[in-house]
């Protein structure tokens, strides 16, 4: 069984340097192709080739050479980063399926994914003062490049659950929910 998948997503980053926190969720899009390829009546071998846009919201202490009475200076801060992050995956997964009850089959699914990140940006929001005063501000920079800062691999555990709607014939309408680790 070959397909289309588009599905929505919620993700968030876990910081793994100290000082760097999570600040929330992202919303992004997963789309690609899909197959299963049946090694028996109701297990499957599922896999395929996903482009993933994922990311999240990240905070971490800074410092900056910020403008200052027309000077330089540093400021002292915090760096708020949401942060966009583009893979393509190719989920390896054992799909194991009910019998058709009515017009459903319900499954589970598990496996690994593995993915390779072609893109990483972020919108970065500084916020400092200057030492010994009061003065203070915001500087917004659109798509800093945060491809050093990112694994170039990305290594996954997937669970998920489902069903699948026969529409007729060999026509189906699956849905799920799957966790990406």
């Amino acid at each position: 069984q070959l397909g289309l998948r588009l599905s929505p997503n919620l993700s968030w980053i876990k910081p793994d340097v100290e000082n760097v926190e999570n600040e929330g969720l992202k919303f992004g899009f997963n789309y690609g192709i899909i197959g299963d390829f049946n090694i028996a009546d109701n297990y499957a071998f599922s896999t395929g080739i996903t482009l993933v846009n994922t990311g999240g919201k990240i905070t971490m202490p800074d410092q900056q050479t910020v403008p200052n009475n027309g000077t330089t200076a540093v400021g002292y801060g915090k760096t708020e980063a949401d942060i966009r992050l583009k893979y393509i995956e190719i989920p390896l997964t054992l799909k194991l399926k009910t019998n058709e009850i009515g017009y459903m089959k319900y499954f589970g699914q598990f496996g690994f994914g593995l993915g390779v990140n072609y893109d990483a940006t972020a919108k970065e929001d500084f916020s400092y003062s200057l030492a010994g005063s009061d003065v203070g501000a915001t500087i917004t920079e659109e798509d800093v490049d945060y491809k050093d800062e990112i694994n170039l691999f990305r290594a996954s555990l997937i669970v998920g659950l489902g069903a699948e709607y026969n529409l007729s014939g060999n026509t189906s309408l699956i849905f799920g929910l799957t966790f990406n680790n």
